[in-house]
């Protein structure tokens, strides 16, 4: 990997949505930073994702401010998929007992659906894991999420009309490397250098 490791604690971070809003907690890495690292070419991180991650980075990048400076955009795992969005830092422990944790289904309610969406595949509970070697998704670890973004129906401090659109602009971008998938689907994979995009295989597809 060719940068350094960008979770905002140095260890796994989770989070916990009410009313819009989202917060920063200890936990099970179910928050990541939303950028990307860029690996060594190969077979499931081919020429193709190494041009598709530069482009994702400038998109984060240009992404407007979100609703105060302790909020970070970040990547959040939902029981349904992957949500960009902003995530307060400055919130206590006390202030977010009670609010909606990331295995729950009502949290998908906190973070702006009106409805909660149908599953985009079976890995998105993020509770899969990534063997490198073989490039494939296996049961377990929670260390490899399908790369599925969903668009909650209402804009919050969470996901802002700036991160609406980056998420649409992300998923065009995606689609660009759709022709070499042969099966496979694309797959956010976290690692101590921070998270890579990958192609991984499934039993089941």
């Amino acid at each position: 990997m060719e940068l350094a490791y960008t979770d905002c604690s140095g260890g796994p971070c989770g989070y916990a949505a009410e009313g819009g809003d989202a917060a920063c907690v200890p936990g099970d890495g179910s928050c990541r930073s939303a950028y990307l690292v860029e690996g060594a070419e190969s077979p499931h991180h081919t020429k193709k994702l190494k041009h598709v991650t530069r482009a994702i980075n400038a998109l984060l990048k240009s992404v407007k401010p979100g609703p105060s400076p302790d909020h970070k955009l970040s990547f959040l795992s939902t029981p349904r998929g992957v949500v960009l969005g902003w995530v307060s830092h400055g919130a206590s422990e006390e202030t977010t007992q009670g609010w909606a944790r990331p295995d729950e289904e009502r949290v998908l309610y906190e973070l702006g659906f009106s409805v909660i969406p149908p599953p985009g595949s079976d890995c998105d509970a993020g509770l899969c894991s990534y063997a490198f070697s073989k490039g494939a998704c296996q049961p377990g670890g929670g260390d490899c999420w399908a790369a599925f973004f969903l668009e909650p129906d209402q804009i919050t401090k969470v996901h802002t009309e700036s991160a609406r659109d980056a998420t649409k602009a992300l998923k065009a971008i995606m689609k660009v490397a759709e022709s070499e998938a042969n099966g496979r689907r694309l797959a956010l994979v976290h690692t101590d250098a921070g998270t890579i995009l990958v192609w991984a295989s499934h039993s089941a597809a």
